[in-house]
């Protein structure tokens, strides 16, 4: 690795007590290749696993396409070569991607066309008069 550089990230803002701050963005710069990864933090497991960005296969929207908590999983990452790979649930906000892009899924969409299993209760109850 020739350089580690945080910066702050255009895109995504945390908000804390004193307002909202802007996210850490993380470029690692490999000195032979002059390849760059870009990394944000996983707020689902701080200090813990990062989330690393690339290209959307629609749009080529920069997005968040893999989870990893070293460097191990970015080699697994990237020996997958071109094979499509399964957007993680972070890839799919719509305020990432071009306007009408394959790749947005809805999280109320997806809520709703998951069948609940059998006896589950339904939230806020059933409802229904008896008969």
């Amino acid at each position: 690795m020739d350089s580690v550089l945080v910066t702050d990230d255009p895109q995504r803002e945390y908000l804390t007590k004193g307002g909202p701050v802007p996210g850490d963005l993380i470029t690692v710069t490999e000195h032979l290749t002059g390849c760059a990864w870009r990394f944000i933090p996983d707020n689902t497991t701080p200090g813990i696993a990062w989330l690393l960005l690339g290209p959307c296969p629609s749009c080529r929207a920069e997005i968040p396409v893999a989870r990893l908590a070293g460097l191990a999983d970015l080699g697994d990452h990237l020996d997958r070569g071109t094979e499509p790979f399964e957007l993680i649930a972070e890839a799919c906000n719509d305020f990432l991607h071009s306007p009408g892009c394959a790749s947005v899924r809805s999280a109320i969409a997806e809520l709703v066309a998951t069948p609940l299993p059998a006896g589950q209760p339904v939230a806020g109850g059933d409802h229904r008069a008896a008969t």
